[in-house]
């Protein structure tokens, strides 16, 4: 069975930068699992998969573009410290990534740099920037059931 839309894609993957440091795994102990085609990751990624079937092995690589976009220095915001009042003190630390709401969205910020003026948060994906290096196997390609389909 090939890996096509609808069709639940289980994989092993090793994602590394060009500078050749691994940045994620999945192993064939702890796969990772997707329905291709509908949104789950990135389309660029799907399309490299798509007609692999059991036992392929595959190898390509996914420009910033193809990936999560340009780094973007206009998408590092200093937020008054005021907003973290509230929030445990162990979570605003340099380094932290954060959920924030942004017209009634969530959108995740890591915190760069605190001042008492500012905190600075980098709201740049952390792979921005980056091509990023996959090779793998396919483990498994079969059917979605109709409540994955629903449910993702």
């Amino acid at each position: 069975m090939k890996i096509q839309e609808n069709r639940v894609a289980v994989v092993t993957y090793l994602l590394k930068g060009d500078d050749g440091l691994v940045i994620q795994e999945a192993t064939a102990e702890n796969p990772f699992a997707f329905i291709h085609g509908t949104g789950q990751v990135l389309p660029a990624f799907d399309s490299a998969l798509l007609g692999k079937v059991a036992g392929d092995l595959y190898e390509f690589r996914l420009t910033p573009e193809e990936g999560y976009g340009h780094y973007d220095d206009s998408r590092i915001e200093d937020l008054d410290p005021q907003i973290f009042a509230e929030a445990p003190a162990e979570y605003i630390v340099v380094g932290a990534t954060l959920p924030m709401e942004f017209n009634g969205h969530t959108v995740f910020g890591t915190i760069t740099e605190i001042r008492p003026d500012a905190v600075v948060m980098d709201f740049n994906h952390p792979l921005a920037g980056k091509s990023l290096n996959f090779s793998g196997i396919v483990i498994e390609v079969r059917d979605a059931s109709a409540e994955e389909l629903a449910h993702g």
